[in-house]
Order: structure tokens, then C-alpha cells, then sequence
């Protein structure tokens, strides 16, 4: 220990620095070196980094030498100035996207909903406020994404005057046109009578003063010079200056060659004009036979040339302009479009790659399931995706039994939705339906060469079929037995058919009644995947076990819901949720005890 201690202090003589270092634990008898004791205020302001600015330390570097010729070559050398174009597309995108929405393929399957349906007014619908639209102003980059958006869905008004207009805005701004890709077209029911509409661009009316309150309380003649009280009816009148469905596909097919969804919007009113076909309509040729399907094939696959046939046999001589993008056709109002099968084959046959078409009717018309019948058993092969609506949801009541009475001895639409099932994807059905559908489905199945690609359906029950001839049998509502006793054998037969069909993996069939005692008491029952809620009862928990072995309710069935609807709910309680499970025979004792409708 005696030779360390004298090694450290020659070595400390010889070199000035200690040898060892003290330890830090213990302590310091020097004043200086004893610790700080530790404040609230930690911070001092010797304790921080001093920072220079540049001029010093340029003026540093500067001194040095050796750094002169550095310096001076980064001076010399022009850094360009960074923009907001030098990002990468993506970022800018996304910074668009976050501000007006993403810009989603509409071809792609994400935009489905859960039952296989697409809602296209929100597909690729994108706010049009100012503020987002003066995003085209920040560059030029910046303009080509906002205008994606605002262009990709354009609604046109159909009459001929709008239609010319679209050409001339398109045709002198020719880049707009690639990127279209819905076009909407809502073919007007009323226009302003000429007398009144002159009249009310002659006049000044007082300021703040709208439109229908000028028409409704005055109406301008121009022979007359002064006003006079009148109704909104007689200052309109039946649209004269609709555009025909030629003019609008040769429109959509010059201007918008990209398009590949088609939306035409027929309007309502009680005795609405029927969109024409042509503006000149020439002489059809006499057919000879009323079916020209061979016998023994399937109406499913049909050639077009049979189907160019078929039109012939109906009067039809004359094609509509073709477009071989359009794969989506849209019909709003179809009563004005579509009144007998040759009218959807006239279009089937300009849009020759059509894969999804939804029709909607407005209101319940016998002659609506009538060509419904027809088109389906000359279905174009080409369609996968199926959304039929016979009977809007915001009439009051279904079908009267008066008018089903005349069309289900010959046309039963159940039979005919059940052929074209082995070749859809997703079905959407709203009407009258029955078990009917689901035997036909699966007969069908068996008879199809080609394996069954049917994902999803959903169907909207507005009334059973029943037999035509009993007309106190043709009632709906929680408290009908006999129509939830029709329910319950479509859901059992609807649950059958999941043997065939292995890809099905939504199934939903719903009867919604506003007008019921207890609305979220309508019967109804949903598969997905494997989960099951709605009605049940013995039979359909034994075909679930033996179809989807997987699929179980997500509630407790062991637990009965007495219904008590006179007091709004179950159990004398208030029913805030529709209940997950609801056993078949809880309606009919709720039947017994308020009685049978």
C-alpha cells in the first residue's frame, strides 16, 4: 500500500493530473466541491447550452483556415426552394382525402355494404362547399385531386335543353371528361307552364320573396299586365321537354366514354309520362310466336341472340347507342322507365357489360311484378348483383289483395327470383315473397353446371303470398297469425337453402311496419356469419344445426319474451332495443289476447 501511495504522487508531481480518481461518495472537505443541495426551482440560467447565432459562427469557421474553401463552394451552390408539389403524390392525396374525403374505387368490393348492397349517391359523392372547392386554386397538383372529386359523380337534369348545355361545358373542358365516373340523370315530372314562367321573368317581385311563394300566391300573364291569386297546379304542368333514353345514353356515351355507373331517375306523380325511347319512333314488325326460348334450356344463360329475338317478337326494331363501360344501372321512379320486359332488354342490350342493376318503384303496381316475371326468365347472364324494389317502403300498406288476385295465377315472381339465384352474388328484394323463392333457389342449385356464388341476402318482407282466393287471409302485422306463420316457413325454408348455397354468408329477412303497436317487435331474422338473431322456435335451431353447425344465437333462448305490446314493451317494461331473440309462439299468444287482425 506504501509503494501505491508513493507511485501516485509521483505521478502526480511529474504529469500534474491525479493518478486515481477520488471517490465520489465520499465526502469533499473543500467548500467549492460540496454537492448543491437540491432546490424547487431546478433551473438556473448558467445551466444552459448557449447557442450562437450563424453570423458568429460563420465568422468562427471563417477564421479557420482550412475551411475557407468549403465554406465558400456551400455559398456558391443555389439550393432550390422546397414547394408544396415536391411531396410525394401519396401525402398530397392523403391531405385531400382528410379534407373532402378519400378517393375509394368504386369497382372494388369494399365498397359493399354489409347485405351486398351499394348506396351510389354516397359512393363517390363529395362535399361541393367553396371552401373545398378553392382547394383547386393552391397548385396544380391540388387542382387535378379536388376536381377528381368534384367530377367523379355529376348530376345532369334530363331534358334536352340541360343535355345540350352538358356537351357544350365538357366539350370546351375536355379534361374534365376522364373524370366522370357516375353519371346521375333525374329526368324531370313538372315544368313551369310558359305563360307563368314568362311572367315571373318579366316581373320584379320584392326581395326576400321565394320562388313557390311567388307561384303560390301570384301568377304573372303576359297579356294581362297584373297578378291574380292561383295554386301551385295550375302554374305547372306535365314536363314536355324530356330528354329520350337515346339522347341520354348517346350523351353518357360520348361525353363520358370512363363512366361505368349509370343512374336514370324517372320521378313520380299520379299519372306520370313515360320517358320515350326514341324522339322518332318507326312502325314495329309483326312477330309470329310469343316465346322463343327452346325448350329444355335455362332462361338464365340465354344467347343474345335470343334475346335480340325476343325483342323483335315485341315490337322492338330500333337500338339504343351502346356503351361497353357502363357495368351499374341505376332506375329511380322505374314505372316511367320500365312498364314491360322489352323496355329492360332495350337497355340490357346497349349496356352488354352490365353486372349490377337496382330498380325501385315507387308505389305497388300490378303491372310492375308482371314484367318483373317476364325479365327474369330472360335474364341477361351478365348480372350478379340484384336490387329489386316493387313496393317502396314509405307506402302505408302492402299489396290489397284485389290486385295480387289477377297476377299470381300466371305470374309468380317467388318462382322466378328462385331461377336466377345460382348466377347472383347478392340479392335485395323489397315486395311480396313468399317460401316459394328459397325451393326454387335450391332446385335450381342443384340443376347449375357452374358452382352457386350467392354471398348475400336480404330481403324486405311487405306480405306473404297466400292463396288469391281468400281474401280475409291477406292481413300482416305482429298481431296476424296467419302471416307470421307464412314468415316462419320463408325463414325456415331460407335457412334449408344454406346447403346448397356454402358462400352464403348473409341472410336477413325483415318485415318493418311503422304503423305496428310495437315496431321493434316486427318479426325478423338475420344470419351473419355465425351469429343468428330474430325469431326461433324448434325447427329452425335443428336446420341451423344441421346446415351452419357454427351458427348460434348471441342471446339466451331459455329466457321467453312475453309480449305485452298494450304497455310498449315486454314484461310490462318500456322496450328501448329491438330483442335479439323472440320465439314464434310468443306472437301467437299475443294474438289471442288483443285478437286476431
Amino acid at each position: 500500500m506504501g509503494d501505491d501511495r508513493d507511485f501516485d504522487e509521483v505521478e502526480t508531481q511529474r504529469t500534474g493530473v491525479a493518478a486515481r480518481p477520488q471517490s465520489i461518495t465520499a465526502p469533499s472537505k473543500d467548500p467549492l466541491l460540496r454537492p448543491v443541495p437540491l432546490s424547487k426551482n431546478r433551473h438556473r440560467p448558467e445551466d444552459d447550452i448557449s447557442i450562437h447565432p450563424s453570423s458568429q459562427v460563420e465568422t468562427s469557421l471563417a477564421e479557420d483556415l482550412p475551411m475557407r474553401p468549403a465554406i465558400n463552394a456551400f455559398k456558391q451552390v443555389k439550393h432550390p426552394k422546397r414547394t408544396l408539389d415536391d411531396l410525394p403524390p401519396e401525402i398530397q392525396d392523403a391531405i385531400i382525402g382528410h379534407l373532402s374525403g378519400s378517393l375509394h374505387s368504386a369497382a372494388s368490393g369494399g365498397s359493399f355494404e354489409t347485405n351486398g348492397a351499394r348506396n351510389w349517391n354516397m359512393v363517390m359523392r363529395h362535399p361541393r362547399r367553396r371552401q373545398l372547392s378553392d382547394l383547386a386554386l393552391v397548385s396544380r397538383v391540388w387542382r387535378d385531386l379536388v376536381q377528381q372529386r368534384l367530377y367523379r359523380h355529376i348530376k345532369v337534369k334530363g331534358t334536352k335543353t340541360d343535355l345540350d348545355r352538358c356537351g357544350d361545358w365538357f366539350l370546351l373542358h375536355d379534361h374534365l371528361q376522364d373524370y366522370v365516373r357516375h353519371v346521375d340523370v333525374w329526368v324531370p315530372v313538372w315544368e313551369m307552364r310558359p305563360e307563368t314562367a314568362v311572367g315571373m321573368e318579366s316581373s320584379s317581385p320584392p326581395r326576400g320573396v321565394s320562388l313557390q311563394q311567388r307561384t303560390t300566391q301570384f301568377t304573372w300573364h303576359e297579356n294581362m299586365g297584373r297578378t291574380h291569386e292561383n295554386s301551385i297546379a295550375q302554374a305547372y304542368q306535365l314536363s314536355s321537354q324530356n330528354a329520350t333514353l337515346e339522347e341520354i345514353l348517346q350523351c353518357a356515351k360520348a361525353l363520358f366514354p370512363l363512366a361505368y355507373v349509370l343512374t336514370i331517375e324517372g320521378g313520380h306523380c299520379k299519372r306520370p309520362p313515360r320517358i320515350q325511347h326514341f324522339r322518332e319512333y318507326r312502325k314495329p314488325r309483326p312477330h309470329a310466336s310469343k316465346s322463343p326460348v327452346p325448350s329444355g334450356e335455362s332462361s338464365s344463360r340465354l344467347d343474345p341472340e335470343i334475346l335480340s329475338l325476343r325483342l323483335q317478337q315485341t315490337g322492338t326494331v330500333q337500338h339504343l347507342p351502346e356503351h361497353r363501360n357502363i357495368t351499374t344501372l341505376v332506375l329511380k321512379g322505374a314505372w316511367n322507365i320500365i312498364r314491360t320486359d322489352s323496355d329492360f332488354h332495350l337497355l340490357s342490350f346497349a349496356l352488354p357489360n352490365l353486372r349490377e342493376w337496382q330498380c325501385n318503384y315507387a308505389k305497388p303496381k300490378a303491372e310492375a311484378y308482371q314484367a318483373m316475371c317476364q325479365i327474369f326468365r330472360y335474364f341477361p347472364p351478365t348480372i350478379v348483383h340484384l336490387n329489386i324494389s316493387l313496393e317502396g317502403l314509405h307506402a302505408k300498406g302492402p299489396t290489397s289483395v284485389e290486385k295480387w288476385r289477377s297476377v299470381y295465377p300466371t305470374h309468380h315472381i317467388c318462382l322466378d327470383i328462385g331461377r336466377i339465384c345460382p348466377q347472383l352474388e347478392s340479392l335485395a328484394y323489397t315486395g311480396r315473397v313468399c317460401f316459394c323463392l328459397f325451393q326454387n333457389a335450391l332446385k335450381y342449385g342443384k340443376e347449375s353446371r357452374d358452382p352457386c356464388r350467392l354471398k348475400s341476402i336480404d330481403l324486405n318482407v311487405r306480405n306473404c303470398c297466400r292463396d288469391a282466393n281468400d281474401m280475409f287471409n291477406d292481413g300482416t302485422g305482429i298481431n296476424n297469425w296467419n302471416f307470421i306463420t307464412c314468415f316462419e316457413k320463408l325463414v325456415e325454408h331460407g335457412i334449408s337453402a344454406l346447403r346448397m348455397y356454402q358462400q352464403l354468408s348473409f341472410l336477413r329477412i325483415r318485415f318493418i311496419d311503422l304503423d305496428s303497436p310495437a315496431p321493434l317487435l316486427n318479426p325478423y331474422f338475420q344470419l351473419h356469419n355465425c351469429n343468428c338473431t330474430g325469431i326461433w322456435n324448434e325447427k329452425i335451431l335443428s336446420l341451423l344445426y344441421e346446415t351452419r353447425l357454427a351458427a348460434a344465437f348471441e342471446e339466451d333462448l331459455s329466457q321467453d319474451l312475453a309480449m305485452d305490446v298494450r304497455r310498449g314493451g315486454s314484461d310490462g317494461r318500456e322496450l328501448k332495443t329491438r330483442p335479439k331473440s323472440i320465439k314464434v309462439a310468443s306472437y301467437r299468444e299475443y294474438a289471442n289476447m288483443v285478437g286476431w287482425a
